[in-house]
């Protein structure tokens, strides 16, 4: 998911630029061993957030403000289940 919105606050004086991404990705660690008792899949879920957001302002001709925002946040966790049942061979 990927919103984003921009637009101007005043005419050619200030503007303003705002987007969110959020992205969620199952994966899957396979243990392997020649002791197939030991053969185990665990799983994760991975989610990112990333967010940003600008303002940028004309005082005058010369003179220009800018001010930024940036957020980034990735997590990595068990699946629900915890240890998968899986037995890989």
């Amino acid at each position: 998911m990927e919103p984003a919105d921009k637009g101007p606050i005043v005419r050619n004086k200030a503007h303003f630029f705002g987007s969110y991404e959020y992205e969620r990705e199952p994966q899957t660690l396979t243990f392997s061993s020649r002791w197939p008792s030991f053969n185990i899949s665990q799983g994760f879920k991975r989610e990112e957030l990333k967010a940003l957001g600008r303002l940028d302002y004309e005082l005058s001709r010369q003179t220009h403000l800018s001010v930024r925002y940036s957020k980034t946040d990735a997590t990595q966790r068990p699946a629900a289940r915890g240890w998968a049942d899986c037995r890989c061979t």
